[in-house]
């Protein structure tokens, strides 16, 4: 079996060199049913609903004030005022693994868990939850560990091990023994986790625009187009998120799904979560606890049915790097390639929503 470890460690080298660079330089080159319980937000009306804040007011975030590569083209200034966080509506909440996570929940049936990444929030799954639910599945997507309203653990607790067993102890929070788990960016580093550490609890597994990270060899360029792990993690990772209203935010997508003309709106729930006490430092924190070394319990091949999602014009991961780890699987694997970028299953709902229902549906757990 090869071992990727020596070379995450020389990206981690080359990542490190770029830390001392300007982000904004080094990007442009091109992540209902209830359960007994859980409790629900205080609005009685607000049950069984997923919208998120308010939006009818400009925010400054049109995308439009954006230039070709992704940078910002500097229009708004520090006299814009401070974003005030609105609490979510239709939010439910459940305790596992010690923390209290807020979640979005349609349909009865097999459990599915949808895990976000970063930049983002259980919104993400806004087109994939409901198609769930319609085919026989409890679609459940919390807030992970750290974006408000789920709880904000003390310290850096956001490794690997951690994520993985918050996605376990979030199937047995909900009654059951074993679920399927849908995953995307730092999700489907979460959704790997949990499979490696106990590949009896997952069904089928879905990852999307992450290929196995203990078997990931990256090429050259992956250094520059990565970046991001290396001056997100640093201290003044904050206050660049932060500046002109979380412009940054719509940045990384620009980068991340360059052909994606996505509308503000898009973006806006991040930018509300990110605005709650806490919530950015938090969401940080994941590159903070980032390692260049796979531990060794993500090394083991998944025995599990994947099917895994690359977008064609990811700005970060290119379609060879997930060919390559087909080691990573024992049980039956697919990589399915679609057009879009790093949120190919925003970008391209048409293909992606129906490819991933009809893989979780063949298993029969859905009829």
């Amino acid at each position: 079996m090869k071992t990727p470890i020596l070379p995450a460690f020389t990206a981690f080298t080359a990542l490190a060199l770029l830390a001392c660079t300007d982000p904004s330089a080094s990007e442009s080159g091109t992540d209902q049913g209830s359960d007994p319980t859980s409790t629900t937000t205080d609005d009685p009306d607000a049950e069984g609903s997923t919208a998120g804040p308010d939006t009818s007011e400009p925010d400054g975030s049109d995308t439009s004030s954006l230039d070709s590569t992704g940078g910002s083209t500097g229009t708004s200034t520090d006299d814009d005022p401070e974003r005030t966080h609105i609490p979510e509506e239709g939010v439910e909440f459940i305790e596992a693994n010690g923390e209290q996570f807020g979640y979005f929940a349609e349909g009865e049936g097999p459990l599915v868990l949808l895990l976000h990444g970063f930049p983002d929030t259980p919104h993400t799954f806004d087109d994939l939850r409901p198609a769930l639910a319609a085919a026989g599945f409890f679609a459940v997507s919390p807030f992970m560990r750290g974006y408000t309203p789920s709880s904000i653990p003390a310290g850096d607790a956001f490794d690997a091990q951690t994520l993985g067993e918050d996605a376990l102890a979030l199937i047995e929070a909900f009654g059951e023994q074993e679920a399927y788990i849908v995953g995307h960016d730092f999700g489907a580093f979460a959704a790997y986790a949990a499979a490696s550490l106990d590949p009896a609890r997952v069904r089928r597994l879905v990852t999307v625009a992450i290929p196995h990270p203990g078997f990931f060899v990256p090429d050259p360029e992956f250094f520059e187009r990565a970046s991001h792990f290396i001056y997100l993690a640093e201290d003044d990772a904050e206050a660049l998120m932060r500046a002109d209203d979380f412009a940054h935010v719509d940045e990384l997508y620009a980068r991340w799904s360059p052909t994606w003309r996505f509308e503000p709106a898009e973006t806006e729930p991040v930018k509300n979560a990110f605005a709650a006490p806490g919530s950015l430092n938090a969401a940080l924190g994941y590159y903070r606890a980032s390692s260049p070394v796979p531990p060794p319990f993500l090394q083991v091949p998944l025995p599990m049915d994947t099917l895994t999602i690359a977008g064609l014009d990811d700005g970060v991961m290119l379609p060879e790097g997930f060919e390559q780890t087909a080691a990573g699987f024992s049980g039956e694997w697919t990589l399915l390639t679609v057009d879009g970028g790093h949120f190919v299953h925003r970008e391209n709902p048409g293909q992606v929503v129906p490819a991933v229902v009809e893989f979780l549906a063949s298993d029969g757990a859905g009829e």
